[in-house]
């Protein structure tokens, strides 16, 4: 049975110039298969993975100065997510 492809998130630096990839290792996020969607928090700080397979949305850290994912850890029960949004009250 042919085995699925491995899901990856890059990472990019953007200039006004260019547009490189990153050597730096990517972040794989819980669930099988990997994430369908994510969403980065307006302040920019967070960024919320929603993983259908395993219905969870789990939460990465983003460090303000390089980019990089950091999983946190924390994982929340939703059935079947599938977009997440924000919205300002």
């Amino acid at each position: 049975m042919p085995s699925r492809p491995e899901l990856r998130t890059r990472a990019y630096s953007v200039t006004c110039r260019s547009i490189t990839r990153e050597s730096t290792p990517f972040a794989r996020s819980r669930g099988a298969p990997p994430g369908q969607s994510f969403s980065l928090h307006p302040g920019g700080r967070w960024l919320f993975v929603a993983n259908q397979a395993s219905n969870t949305v789990n939460l990465f850290s983003v460090d303000p100065w390089s980019g990089q994912l950091t999983d946190t850890g924390a994982s929340v029960p939703v059935p079947k997510p599938d977009c997440i949004t924000f919205s300002r009250r």
